[in-house]
C-alpha cells in the first residue's frame, strides 16, 4: 500500500486540478444575452449563459378555492387587480399593444374595449397568465435573470353551476420588442 501511495496521491491531485478548471456548460456562451441584461450588471454578463430560450409556462394569479392555502400563500405578494388594471391602462393609452392570441395580429384599442364588454368584467376574471421568456443563469454568483417576451392573459370560464372549469386566452401582450 505504501508503495502505491505516491502514485495515488499524484492521480488525485491531477484529477482535482482538472476538476477545478472545468468550465460550466452555461457560462461559455454569452452570445444570446440581450443588451438590456448586459447593460444592467457587467458581472452578470461575464458569468451568465442562456439556459432557456422561449420557455412558456402558466401562472395562476387568482385563487378561487378558499381551501387552497398553498395558492393563497404563493399569491400573497401579488396585487392582481393593480397588475391587470395597469395592463389595460397601458393598452388604452398606447404604451402596450394587445395581440390576438390565435392570429398574432394586433388588436385595436376599440377591439380590446369590445372584448372587455363582451366578456363581462373580464378584468375580474383574469386568473392565469402565460409567460414566454428567456432565462439566464450566472453560475458564479448563482443568480438568474429572465427576459419576458410576451404574456397571455387568461380569463376564467365557468360550468353550468358557476364553478371555474378552465381558462380561455383573452389576448397576448408582446414585451421588449425593440
Amino acid at each position: 500500500m505504501k508503495k502505491h501511495f505516491p502514485s495515488l496521491l499524484v492521480l488525485v491531485l491531477v484529477i482535482s486540478l482538472f476538476a477545478c478548471h472545468r468550465k460550466s456548460k452555461f457560462a461559455g456562451d454569452n452570445n444570446y444575452i440581450p443588451d438590456d441584461i448586459q447593460g444592467k450588471e457587467a458581472t452578470f454578463k461575464a458569468n451568465a449563459g442562456q439556459v432557456a430560450q422561449q420557455i412558456t409556462y402558466d401562472v395562476v394569479v387568482k385563487n378561487n378555492n378558499p381551501y387552497d392555502t398553498w395558492t393563497t400563500s404563493c399569491l400573497q405578494g401579488f396585487d392582481r387587480n393593480d397588475f391587470v388594471d395597469e395592463i389595460f391602462k397601458s393598452i388604452y393609452n398606447g404604451k402596450l399593444k394587445a395581440v390576438d392570441y390565435a392570429t398574432d395580429k394586433e388588436l385595436s384599442v376599440n377591439k380590446v374595449r369590445e372584448l372587455e364588454k363582451e366578456i363581462l368584467k373580464i378584468r375580474n376574471r383574469i386568473a392565469k397568465i402565460q409567460f414566454t421568456e428567456d432565462w439566464y443563469l450566472d453560475t458564479t454568483g448563482l443568480t438568474m435573470q429572465k427576459q419576458v417576451h410576451s404574456m397571455v392573459l387568461g380569463y376564467e370560464i365557468y360550468n353550468d353551476s358557476g364553478q371555474v372549469r378552465g381558462y380561455r386566452p383573452a389576448f397576448k401582450i408582446n414585451l421588449n420588442t425593440r
